[in-house]
Formats: C-alpha cells, sequence, structure tokens
C-alpha cells in the first residue's frame, strides 16, 4: 500500500487506527472531542462558511510574523535522519522552536469569536479549542516530545489539514519526516528566532486549533451523515493549507520521509 493509495479521514474519520499519523496518535482523542460539542456549534459554523467561505484562521495566519519561516521550513529537504533522529538531533532543533507560555491561553477566545457570532455556539467552541490544545499538550507528553513545540505544531497542522483535503493519509514515517522538517527548518530560521514567546504562543495555538478543527468537523459530519457539514470541512482544511504554505493541497507530494511541495 501506498502513501497516496491509503485511505483518509474523509472514508471514516470518528474510527481512527489507535496508532495513526505518526507522532498524532492523539488523533483519536481530537475526533473524540466532537462529542463534547452540542449540534448547535457545528451548525452555526456550516451556516457562517457555507455559502461565501470565510476561513476565521486565514487572516490571522496570513499576517503571523513566523507565516514566513513556516512556509520556507515546509519547501526544506528533510534531514537524512528524519524518520529515525538520534536523541541529539532530537533534543537539538526544539530547544529553538519551543516557548514558555505567557498565558493559559492567548487565542481560543479570539478564534471562536472568528467562527461565530452566536454567544452560546461561541461559547461551545471555546470548550472545545481549549480541549484542543490540552489534548495535543497531553500527548507530547506521552509521546516524550517536548512541550510547546512550534515545530510539532507546525507538521500536525499541515498533517491534519492534508488529510481531511486530500483523502490520503500520512504514514508514520511521513508524518514523523514532517515533523523533523519544520523543527529543522524554524531552528535554522532567523525571522523566527527572533520571535518572542508570546508571538509563538500565538502561532502555536492557531496551528493546534486549525488542525484539529477540520478533522473533528469531518468526523462530526460521517456520524450525522451530513455531506454538507463535510464538505466545509474539507473546504476549510484546503484553505488551511493554502493560507499556511502559499500552495493549493495538490501541490503538496507524499514522499518516504514527509511530504514535498512541487512549484
Amino acid at each position: 500500500m501506498t502513501a497516496d493509495q491509503q485511505p483518509a479521514a474523509s472514508a471514516s474519520p470518528a474510527r481512527p487506527r489507535s496508532r495513526q499519523l505518526g507522532p498524532w496518535s492523539g488523533r483519536v482523542a481530537i475526533v473524540a472531542l466532537a462529542a463534547l460539542i452540542p449540534a448547535l456549534a457545528f451548525a452555526q459554523f456550516t451556516s457562517s462558511l457555507g455559502g461565501s467561505f470565510n476561513n476565521p484562521g486565514s487572516a490571522l495566519i496570513g499576517t503571523m510574523i513566523a507565516n514566513r519561516a513556516i512556509a520556507d521550513a515546509a519547501r526544506r529537504e528533510a534531514p537524512p535522519d528524519a524518520t529515525a533522529p538520534s536523541a541529539r538531533a532530537r533534543a537539538a532543533a526544539p530547544a529553538r522552536t519551543t516557548f514558555r507560555p505567557v498565558a493559559t491561553s492567548l487565542m481560543v477566545r479570539e478564534l471562536a469569536a472568528s467562527v461565530t457570532k452566536d454567544a452560546a455556539a461561541r461559547g461551545q467552541f471555546v470548550t472545545l479549542f481549549e480541549q484542543y490544545l490540552q489534548a495535543f499538550d497531553e500527548q507530547a507528553k506521552k509521546d516524550r516530545e517536548p512541550s510547546y513545540d512550534v515545530g510539532r505544531a507546525a507538521a500536525y497542522f499541515v498533517i491534519m489539514n492534508y488529510a481531511v483535503a486530500s483523502g490520503r493519509e500520512p504514514t508514520d514515517q511521513q508524518a514523523d519526516g514532517a515533523q523533523a522538517k519544520f523543527r529543522a527548518g524554524l531552528a535554522e530560521n532567523a525571522s523566527f528566532q527572533q520571535t518572542t514567546d508570546r508571538e509563538r504562543q500565538r502561532l502555536y495555538e492557531t496551528l493546534v486549533i486549525l488542525g484539529s478543527l477540520p478533522l473533528t468537523g469531518l468526523g462530526d459530519a460521517a456520524e450525522k451523515k451530513d455531506p454538507k457539514q463535510a464538505e466545509v470541512f474539507r473546504e476549510l482544511a484546503r484553505q488551511n493549507i493554502q493560507t499556511l504554505l502559499g500552495v493549493p493541497v495538490g501541490k503538496i507530494r507524499l514522499t518516504p520521509t514527509g511530504f514535498i511541495i512541487e512549484d
């Protein structure tokens, strides 16, 4: 079975394997979070985005200081040992791609407000987004990975949105390679190295939340057999990739050790 032939989230997103998407074995928990959100929230989201689509994170991601750094990192070659990094390599790059939190959260309420104007639904999204961040942080600890790592969050964002948008599910090896690619790229990027803890936390939270939302929405749509909602979240995933990387999903090609962007 090749990477481009493997079925993805669109086939059965609510029943993922226990070990899926490499370091993202917490995907099971992310999909399950849809059960915490009453129908009102997803209904409001689908209604507000179903006509003229407006990605709630587009303007935000597009103006972030590290946006270009992430796009540049995505275009670099993965390190030679990307899928089996040494202990030394694993410890070096994250030290330059992590941050110390300056607050409990910086982006949860801002992103929830951009999703819907309905107060009740907005409160539900605040709860959901907080759960995303908690699940992601807990999974990093379980995987014995550094906490608050923007490189890991960037890989998660791309891998999750790619899976939802393309219908192809990257392998463990490809997900590991994507993480190594982003860590190495950001560690060497002078602009990113000048960012503050606050700027990194804003970026990190945005990447985790907008990496999780399409998958959760698609899983909820599959459970309800709602094709309209499913397409809304596939489009959200497509827009997320386009906004962050500056290319459509079709330009991303999976490789044995991650992915490349075809110009």
